[in-house]
Parts: C-alpha cells; structure tokens; sequence
C-alpha cells in the first residue's frame, strides 16, 4: 500500500491527511516504519519528488555532521566539566536502554570491546568507565545512541541562545519544523529568532528517559544515525515540555489533571485531598 501512494518520481499522488488517517486507522507495517516515520514527523517534506528530497537531505546531513563536529573528537570540548556529566547521564542511561533488543545486547564480559582512543568512540564515552559497576557493557550502537543524545544537547544548545549569529542557529531555528525552506538555495536571515523555544532556555540537555524515546526510532531506522536524531529532534518538538529539567512541563501536565479530576469525579478529588 505504501509504494502505491507514489508516482515514479517520488512524489506523492494522495494528500499527506490521507497519508496519516490511514497509518492511524491501519497502522504501520513494521518493514514499512523504516520509509514511513521520516514522513510521518516531519523530517522529509511530502509533496515533494524524491530529487528535491535528496536535496534536503543533504543539507539535513551536513547540519548534523557540524552540530556532532563541535565536540566529536575535540578534546577541550568533550572532557569539558559540564559534558562529562551530560555524558555519565546519557552513558547510564544508554546501558540500560532495551538491553533484550538485539542490536543493544550486550558483549559477552570474557570478551569486552576493546577502546579506541583515536576515534574516542563507543568504549570510552562515560567519563568514569571504571564506577559503572554491575551495568551492561555498552556495544556499538548503545555508544551510537550515546552520541546523538549528546548532539541532540548541543543541537538545543543552539536554538536555545538568542545572542548566537551563526547562520548554522538561523537554519535550524527555522527548518526543523518547516524542511521545505532546506529547499531554498537562500539561508533564513540570521537576525530571524526563534520565539517559543526560549521559554526552554535553561532547560537545554540531556534528561531521563530521552533515551527511551530514541531507542526505538534507532532499531527502525536499522543503525542510521543521521536519520535517528533528526525523527528523534522532530518527535521531541512534541515532547520536549515533558523532559524540562525544572519540572515545569510535567507540573502543568499534573495541575491540569488535578482540575479534571474536580469536574469529572469530585469524590475522587476530596479522596486525595484528604
């Protein structure tokens, strides 16, 4: 069903409300999700042919490999006091995370990975290897899922600084949520800023649970790392007021439900007041 919903040249031949009605009321194929979930967050643009998608990729990569860029493989960066603990959070996080999922089994502990330092890759992201005690050793994708929960903080990072001029800031503040402008050869105007997001000023980074919601976008997307962080960086649009770092986002959430519970079952209401 899902290749016939496109011409021979990529674009669609229904609307994209068709497209997420039927997903909603049919579901989603599991050997489908792989093509299906870029469109469905709003990663790739729909009404579009796939030579124009092409063209969005390309910049959705490069805009990742430079955001990863600021502290893969720079040492000043990476071993930065703040990262290290960024890192020793997303680290035991990670080794947790779906731990039964075949591509997150761990190693056998006779037969360890073996470090790089040169790459600084997976074996060495947590800052203090040897106070991880009885957790699961970490394999190459569990590190994967480490360095796009560690780029996704500096990702945020940018979006959430009004001061910053980079035209990096100004094509991300605007793109995420609207890919078609990634198709335009003029970049956003750097003094463009973004509006909602500064609310989350302060809230930047990594939070418990993020993994969670990134692991499975890993497993369906087969390893792609550029794919993963920008579905998870599209689902976390909708998500983010639940993973603040001050609570605020989930208090609202729980003072909403408190004033339901008063409308729909008063009884209850004095129950827990009580």
């Amino acid at each position: 069903m899902w290749a016939g919903w496109f011409a021979g040249d990529g674009r669609p031949i229904v609307p994209i409300d068709y497209m997420r009605q039927e997903v909603f009321r049919r579901g989603c194929a599991y050997d489908v999700r792989q093509k299906a979930w870029p469109f469905i967050l709003g990663v790739l643009p729909w009404d579009v042919d796939e030579r124009e998608r092409e063209i969005l990729w390309a910049r959705r990569k490069a805009q990742y490999h430079e955001i990863k860029s600021e502290w893969y493989g720079v040492g000043e960066v990476f071993d930065r006091q703040d990262i290290q603990e960024e890192r020793h959070r997303i680290d035991v996080d990670c080794r947790r995370t779906d731990r039964t999922q075949p591509m997150f089994l761990a190693p056998s502990s006779s037969n360890p990975p073996t470090p790089d330092e040169n790459s600084r890759r997976a074996f060495t992201f947590s800052p203090n290897p040897d106070e991880i005690g009885a957790q699961a050793l970490p394999n190459e994708h569990t590190e994967k899922l480490c360095e796009i929960l560690l780029s996704y903080g500096f990702y945020e990072k940018h979006l959430a600084d009004p001061t910053s001029s980079s035209p990096l800031h100004a094509e991300l503040s605007h793109s995420t949520s609207n890919p078609h402008i990634l198709l335009d050869n003029t970049p956003p105007s750097p003094s463009l800023r973004p509006g909602p997001r500064l609310e989350c000023r302060g809230n930047t980074g990594y939070v418990q649970g993020m993994s969670d919601l990134c692991a499975p976008i890993y497993v369906i997307m087969k390893g792609d790392e550029v794919m993963t962080f920008w579905c998870f960086v599209n689902l976390m649009e909708r998500m983010k007021q639940n993973f603040l770092r001050d609570q605020s986002g989930m208090k609202r959430q729980l003072a909403t439900l408190q004033q339901l519970i008063a409308v729909m079952d008063p009884e209850l209401y004095r129950h827990f007041g009580e």
